[in-house]
């Protein structure tokens, strides 16, 4: 199921965005 695939790339995402300094603003 694609929906898998797509929830694991909003995954990545969410913990890229995490990571990033931009979050403290």
């Amino acid at each position: 199921m694609n929906t898998a695939t797509e929830k694991t790339a909003v995954d990545k995402a969410q913990e890229y965005y995490n990571s990033t300094p931009a979050d403290e603003f």
